[in-house]
């Protein structure tokens, strides 16, 4: 299911007409796990995105987004996060979008991999032609052994449209 959910985001974004709507951004913040009621502490989670967007009409876009995110404790303990995800949004000026996502993440981390879904919002506000900023909320949900594991996280990020 995983390969299939990022083969299509790649397929997707591989047929697109070149640089038309293509992003690309770096990011990082803080998340947190929880499990069975308890929270597993705060992380700085950082990573990778790669998308494209297609305009619906002049104030409506939407386009597949996939990415790629680590988090760390102070325990040492780190992961690594993929995701394939939908985005679609209303451009609320020439410079400013608010968008919501949803779709597949899989958290792989000390030899387990687990499957999950997660849905998030956000805002983006372009600088010139090229560069961006974003703040982005995500909450990612994965079962594993009939244990529910959450994770919230708080994002901040720059890219380029090309």
């Amino acid at each position: 299911m995983k390969k299939l959910a990022i083969f299509a985001a790649v397929a997707a974004l591989s047929t697109a007409p070149a640089f038309a709507g293509f992003n690309a951004d770096v990011h990082g913040g803080i998340s947190r796990f929880s499990a069975l009621g308890s929270n597993g502490g705060t992380q700085f989670s950082y990573g990778a995105g790669l998308g494209y967007d297609f305009d619906v009409s002049k104030t409506v876009f939407v386009g597949p987004q996939v990415g790629i995110d680590g988090e760390t404790v102070s325990s040492g303990f780190s992961g690594v996060n993929l995701s394939a995800v939908i985005r679609a949004g209303v451009k609320v000026s020439p410079a400013d979008k608010l968008y919501v996502l949803g779709g597949y993440a899989n958290q792989s981390a000390s030899g387990t991999s687990v499957d999950g879904w997660r849905l998030g919002a956000g805002y983006e506000r372009s600088f010139g032609k090229m560069m961006f900023a974003k703040v982005e909320y995500r909450h990612t949900e994965y079962k594993s052994g009939g244990i529910t594991l959450q994770q919230n996280a708080g994002l901040l990020g720059v890219g380029v449209h090309f």
